[in-house]
């Protein structure tokens, strides 16, 4: 027997954040566009979470768009951080 399970995050609304529910500093976040973008008040480490249960030896698949409008570097970047509490689960 097989299954497939698809989530998807497509930010098509203003109130993408509230539903699902994401944490963290959400307020520093901001829907435009379609788009996820940063829109904190002041520089400093921001970060949003959103967690998703998938079964056990599913087949994962992670397609990501991501468009920098600055110069990245070392105090100015962008990190995404896939996590499992399964140490056997690959992602």
């Amino acid at each position: 027997m097989g299954a497939f399970a698809q989530m998807s995050e497509d930010f098509d609304s203003t109130t993408a954040l509230d539903n699902p529910i994401w944490s963290g500093d959400v307020d520093d976040y901001a829907i435009v566009d379609g788009e996820l973008r940063s829109d904190a008040d002041e520089a400093g480490m921001s970060l949003i979470l959103r967690e998703y249960s998938l079964a056990p030896g599913d087949l994962h698949s992670w397609e990501i768009y991501a468009r920098l409008e600055f110069a990245p570097s070392a105090s100015n970047a962008v990190q995404l951080l896939l996590w499992s509490e399964d140490p056997t689960d690959p992602l």
